[in-house]
Formats: C-alpha cells, sequence, structure tokens
C-alpha cells in the first residue's frame, strides 16, 4: 500500500507541475480550456459540443462562454435558422493567449524529451496515452 501512495504523489506531483506551466493567465484554467477548444476546431462550435467534450452541463459552458465573451476572447454568432441558439468562435486575442500558453507548455515537454531521451519519453506519452484510454473506459 506504501508503493502506490508514493505512485500517487509522484503522478499528483507530475500533474501539478503540468497545471501551474502558465500560471499567469487572466482567466481560469477552465475557461483555458475552453479557448485551446476552439482555437483548435476548424469551425464555430455551440455551446452543447463544448459541454459534451468536456463533460460538464450546459449552463456551466454558458457561463464560461458569457465570462469569456465580455473578456474580448471570442465572438458569439446567432444561429440564421433558430434564434436561441448560438455558435461560437475565438477572437485573435484568444488566439494570441493560446500560443503564448502553448510556447511555455512545450517548452516543458521539450525539456523532458532533452533530459530523458527520445526513446523515454516516447514511452512515456505512450504509457500516458495507454492510462488514458483505461481511464475512460472506466467512466
Amino acid at each position: 500500500m506504501d508503493e502506490m501512495y508514493q505512485s500517487a504523489e509522484i503522478i499528483a506531483q507530475f500533474c501539478r507541475t503540468q497545471i501551474n506551466v502558465k500560471k499567469n493567465i487572466p482567466i481560469r484554467n477552465s475557461e483555458m480550456g475552453v479557448l485551446i477548444y476552439l482555437v483548435r476546431s476548424k469551425e464555430a462550435v455551440t455551446p452543447l459540443q463544448i459541454a459534451q467534450f468536456f463533460a460538464v452541463s450546459k449552463p456551466m459552458v454558458t457561463e464560461m462562454i458569457n465570462s469569456l465573451n465580455r473578456k474580448k476572447y471570442l465572438i458569439k454568432h446567432s444561429d440564421q435558422t433558430d434564434g436561441r441558439s448560438y455558435k461560437i468562435t475565438p477572437t485573435s486575442l484568444a488566439k494570441e493567449l493560446v500560443n503564448e500558453s502553448y510556447k511555455e507548455y512545450l517548452k516543458m515537454l521539450y525539456t523532458l524529451e532533452t533530459k530523458m531521451g527520445q526513446d523515454d519519453f516516447r514511452q512515456l506519452v505512450h504509457l500516458i496515452s495507454k492510462a488514458n484510454q483505461i481511464l475512460a473506459e472506466e467512466k
């Protein structure tokens, strides 16, 4: 059991390190997740698509969208066929913030790859991917 606790601590420390990569962002982490999703999407997306992707409630997504809209990070486009519905696209300000955050995030990954070596780094990524699949199946 001690080994399992130690494993949990090691994994938790790695996760905390990853989360704290870009601490000085002007928005909440959850909002940053939405911006990354929007920037990576090829087309405008709906609040429902965001809610489904992040497995959160639509009211929670609506709150984040309204906050990001007030801060000029996204644009809401009314749906021509359904006046109650809308789609969202990121602004240039959002794209800039995501790109800057990615630079910091990728810098840490390059550091890992350099110091671990390509083979160990690839194995790390493979094992994390495998773990993600297993945990996703458990949901």
